[in-house]
């Protein structure tokens, strides 16, 4: 007998979820756990569930992998540098005086808030044109097995 992988594979595509341009690359595929109630039984204490389980394989590309791993990459970058700037701003509040007279809040919403509002906009097209293919272009929710599974009154186990 095939196994689940196999026979996906079979009724579904091989191209590339996310970007639909390039051919699944072996071992990129992502693995959505869904499942489904069966049964549950209500005792004195405790509650007992029955659950179904499935493996769905999203295909995806080695360049998609790659893209993914650059994003979370810049991400991770962009949040260390904006708590160095939030913290670089808060300690700045401490040496200026406030001009306003209205105290540290509005110090915090005025030198803090508005430059991290700018830096992460800034990070967000950033990260749009560094990643030129764009990472997940279709959502794996979206992909037709899983839908049909979310259609049918099944959930992603997380």
């Amino acid at each position: 007998m095939e196994d689940d992988a196999t026979m996906q594979m079979q009724a579904y595509p091989s191209i590339c979820w996310f970007c639909g341009q390039e051919r699944q690359s072996d071992g990129c595929a992502i693995t959505v756990n869904m499942r489904k109630k069966l049964l549950e039984a209500r005792g004195a204490p405790l509650t007992r569930t029955w659950w179904e389980l499935q493996k769905i394989y999203v295909p995806r590309c080695q360049i998609c992998v790659e893209e993914e791993k650059l994003q979370k990459k810049i991400e991770k970058r962009f949040w260390i540098i904006a708590v160095v700037v939030g913290l670089i701003l808060v300690a700045l509040m401490e040496i200026v005086p406030d001009p306003t007279g209205n105290g540290p809040v509005a110090i915090i919403a005025a030198y803090v808030g508005g430059p991290s509002f700018f830096l992460g906009l800034y990070a967000v097209i950033y990260l749009q044109k560094k990643v030129g293919r764009g990472i997940k272009k279709q959502p794996k929710l979206d992909y037709p097995a899983i839908r049909e599974l979310l259609n049918a009154g099944w959930k992603e186990e997380r």
